[in-house]
């Protein structure tokens, strides 16, 4: 691990190409054959180098189009990488989770372009959320203080306006 004095300036961001498996990410509930078929797969993830072989992930990252129903990294997760030729990093192990309060909202399109939308999320910006739109979903990350039992109600309230304010996008059913 790397470790800052005051003096030293905080490493900067830097995006690298991820290559993992379904696998990785796979629970105790989940069986092998699941993943016979199961082909590598890459995103681009920013990080914070930590080492030669450790980063912090430094936003809510989905890591395919599947969205909330595939695998996630939040901001402030660990993880544990192997160089391969070409530049890439080949996903070892995730080291450590940060606890975060998540929330996930459908929304069938983005609206950035709509000013209340962007208002709203720049707003979960100044109480130190942070958020990503991907595969027709809000997620929205807050990190979770070691005696908070609750997320702050200011914050709940206004994601549940913007869950309000994006929810008529989806069809009806």
């Amino acid at each position: 691990m790397v470790a800052y004095s005051l003096t030293m300036t905080p490493p900067e961001p830097e995006e690298i190409s991820l290559v993992f498996r379904f696998q990785d990410f796979a629970g105790p509930e989940d069986e092998a054959e699941d993943f016979e078929d199961d082909e590598p797969c890459d995103s681009s993830v920013m990080v914070i180098r930590l080492g030669d072989d450790r980063f912090q992930v430094c936003d809510p990252t989905s890591l395919t189009p599947f969205g909330p129903l595939g695998p996630f990294l939040s901001a402030g997760t660990k993880i544990r990488v192997k160089k391969m030729d070409g530049g890439s990093y080949r996903l070892v192990e995730i080291a450590e989770r940060p606890p975060m309060w998540t929330w996930r909202i459908p929304s069938r399109q983005w609206h950035s372009l709509e000013a209340d939308v962007k208002a709203s999320v720049d707003a979960l910006s100044e109480k130190g959320c942070q958020w990503e739109w991907c595969a027709g979903n809000f997620t929205i990350q807050k990190p979770r203080l070691p005696d908070e039992n609750a997320p702050d109600p200011s914050v709940a309230e206004m994601i549940a306006a913007l869950a309000r304010r994006v929810a008529p996008s989806l069809p009806e059913s």
